[in-house]
């Protein structure tokens, strides 16, 4: 007889770039906040997915990036020198997600790379 087990008994089982995306995740309010109370979370969300990042096994293959990746890298980099920096939050996230697991969920060198210099450049300029 077949037994029916709830999903609820099996751990959901992340890929790494779906722990990177689920760290980054900002409060879904954060827009009421002030600019300060932003800039704090996200501060402190950069630096535990700074933390992540270094756990993070990365494959080291030949790799370009997506056209949306180079994109959203520039919309950040574009977003952080006006001071937007939600916005740029949201583009680097977008980068990571690049619309779903692109190689079964592992992330690649350089685009550990990429989003180290990202947020690295927002953490320090906020």
């Amino acid at each position: 007889k077949y037994i029916s087990k709830e999903k609820k008994d099996f751990p959901e089982i992340l890929t790494d770039r779906a722990k990177l995306i689920k760290a980054m995740q900002l409060p879904n309010d954060i827009r009421k906040l002030s600019q300060e109370e932003q800039n704090e979370i996200i501060r402190k969300t950069i630096m535990n997915v700074n933390e992540m990042l270094k756990n993070i096994y990365c494959d080291n293959f030949d790799y370009e990036l997506t056209g949306r990746q180079k994109t959203t890298r520039d919309n950040a980099i574009k977003n952080i020198n006006q001071k937007e920096f939600l916005e740029a939050y949201y583009e680097i996230i977008d980068f990571v997600d690049d619309y779903g697991d692109k190689h079964n969920g592992k992330v690649v060198e350089i685009e550990k790379q990429e989003i180290l210099n990202l947020i690295n450049n927002l953490y320090e300029i906020i």
